[in-house]
């Protein structure tokens, strides 16, 4: 088990698998998938990840002021097809080992999926961002189309725990 590798952009599709496959090494890995990762603008604003309770995990804090629909951060990890999302959550749930699972599909026309991403292994900080039925963010396509970012759907003090709602 890998763990979590950061990274800060999305993986294209097929990298983290040709990464695994022509590595020699574990430390061959993170030049490996830099190769295949798309531009990101990454983290924009200042964030802790700390411990939020017992039945959520970890969570993330915002450390400075952010206005309302500001960027905060991408969504990074593993770009995937909606088939190849649906196998890897059927094997992530009966993996109860595993433990938590992060993979979010943007919703398109007719309730498709636009974009699917498995931040399971490889990701950064927007994994740990909670659920909430009253989020002060939302998941929304970045505006070039080229990924999923997290955009304030209200002014956001300094010290207020990050969150959104799944559904």
């Amino acid at each position: 088990d890998l763990g979590l590798v950061y990274v800060p952009g999305l993986l294209r599709d097929g990298v983290v698998s040709a990464a695994l496959r022509d590595m020699e090494g574990l430390l061959d890995l993170p030049r490996l998938l830099k190769r295949g990762q798309m531009d990101s603008n990454a983290v924009r604003y200042r964030v802790r990840i700390v411990q939020s309770s017992p039945e959520k995990g970890r969570g993330v804090w915002l450390l400075e002021k952010a206005s309302v629909r500001e960027l905060l951060f991408d969504y990074s990890g593993e770009v995937v097809g909606e088939a190849e999302a649906n196998r890897r959550e059927k094997m992530y749930r009966a993996r109860r080992a595993l433990g938590d699972y992060f993979v979010y599909d943007l919703k398109g026309q007719a309730g498709r999926p636009h974009m699917v991403v498995d931040a399971t292994h490889f990701g950064n900080v927007g994994r740990f961002v909670n659920h909430s039925c009253d989020p002060n963010l939302e998941i929304v396509l970045k505006p070039d189309g080229s990924g999923m970012a997290f955009m304030s759907t209200r002014s956001i003090q300094a010290g207020e725990e990050l969150t959104v709602d799944y559904s």
